[in-house]
């Protein structure tokens, strides 16, 4: 049996010392992190025609 001691409310919980950086930075950081190549390979009409790509729908003009 574990017996677990309550947490001081009085006290704040430790930090990481690591900068906490926000989802915009993490997004950026993952793109920044794609190969050129792969960049290239990407189709341009991607957003006029994402059901295509995802589902296999009609293209759309």
């Amino acid at each position: 049996m574990v017996i677990r001691k309550a947490a001081n409310p009085k006290t704040k919980p430790k930090r990481p010392l690591v900068k906490e950086r926000n989802v915009w930075e993490r997004i950026i950081e993952l793109g920044d992190a794609i190969p050129d190549q792969e960049i290239a390979r990407m189709p341009r009409d991607g957003a006029n025609n994402f059901d295509h790509y995802l589902h296999g729908s009609p293209k759309q003009s």
